[in-house]
């Protein structure tokens, strides 16, 4: 659970620019609804990983393979 909300707190804000960029210029209004709504997701799953926060450093490992090996964070 833990690994997949760092996950969404990463990439969606990544995976929202990209839908925005491709959105185009001609559709300002489609570029606003999908910058808001992908800023609330990722914020949302950030603060789902409130309640995993401890006094305690909590490292968690995502293996990414090849040449950039491990991501960690605490």
């Amino acid at each position: 659970m833990i690994t997949t909300l760092v996950i969404l707190t990463i990439g969606l804000p990544w995976l929202g620019a990209v839908l925005v960029w491709l959105a185009g210029d001609q559709r300002p209004r489609l570029q606003q609804i999908l910058a808001v709504a992908f800023a609330l997701a990722a914020g949302a799953a950030a603060l789902g990983l409130l309640p995993y926060c401890e006094e305690k450093a909590i490292i968690n490992l995502l293996p990414v393979g090849g040449v950039f090996g491990q991501f960690t964070f605490a």
